[in-house]
């Protein structure tokens, strides 16, 4: 009597899973889950960013003057704001940013319930004029892509003190992309 064996050996089972897994882990790596999230989280604060930079453009070109302002030249200030130069963060209430915001709203540049993260900074130079957004970027591929680029819109800056940016309009190239910098956008 002669019995047909079909079938796989246990040794050829472990080889295919073995085979498997270590597929498995370079596809994971490749992926890196939290990079992606990092990703998205950084494109979310260049939209974010890009939508005040543009209502800032579109109030000043209906009023003449920046919604920091309360009228043309900068003569006066939008309370809590000041003549000196200042970096304050959308998201924290009784700024001069918060008080940006609001004005933009009020005055339909951006849209009633407009929320801003809190990540997100305005810069203002002391007389109204030049101003940039700032904010750190989380994932590594923004680090990396504008590492090599210094003195344009998308530049890191170090280090991060009272202000993000030296001089607004104008970045220091990211020493790496370990250490900790901040991405403007400027006027």
């Amino acid at each position: 009597m002669n019995i047909l064996k079909k079938g796989f050996t246990l040794i050829e089972l472990i080889i295919v899973i073995a085979i498997l897994g270590i597929l498995a882990a370079g596809l994971l790596a490749i992926l890196d889950p939290i990079e992606q999230i990092n990703r998205a989280t950084d494109t979310k604060y260049l939209t974010s960013a890009g939508e005040i930079k543009n209502s800032v453009e579109r109030y000043y070109a209906s009023k003449q003057y920046y919604p920091w302002c309360t009228s043309a030249g900068c003569a006066t200030y939008r309370a809590p704001c000041t003549a000196a130069r200042s970096r304050t963060a959308f998201a924290t209430g009784g700024t001069c940013a918060a008080a940006v915001l609001t004005e933009l709203i009020n005055t339909g540049e951006l849209k009633t319930g407009t929320t801003v993260n809190s990540v997100i900074n305005l810069e203002v130079e002391a007389g109204g004029d030049p101003y940039q957004l700032s904010w750190v970027p989380a994932s590594k591929n923004v680090k990396t892509q504008y590492a090599a680029v210094a003195g344009n819109s998308g530049v890191y800056v170090a280090p991060i003190a009272t202000d993000a940016c030296a001089t607004i309009g104008t970045a220091a190239l990211c020493p790496n992309t370990s250490a900790t910098c901040t991405y403007c956008l400027f006027k």
